[in-house]
């Protein structure tokens, strides 16, 4: 037998999307607008970090 109760699962957008777009949520209303970002991010922003050596 599986439960699942009533729940809002959200997602990851991540650091490369966020980074070159202004995101505005309405979480009263569940609303969400997206626009592309007038600011340049800062370098390397949205890229991962060096994985640690062994």
């Amino acid at each position: 037998m599986t439960f699942t109760p009533d729940m809002t699962i959200d997602g990851n957008l991540g650091m490369p999307f966020l980074k070159d777009y202004a995101v505005t949520l309405d979480l009263a209303a569940g609303r969400m607008w997206i626009a592309r970002s007038k600011s340049t991010p800062p370098p390397g922003m949205g890229t991962p970090p060096p994985l640690p050596k062994e």
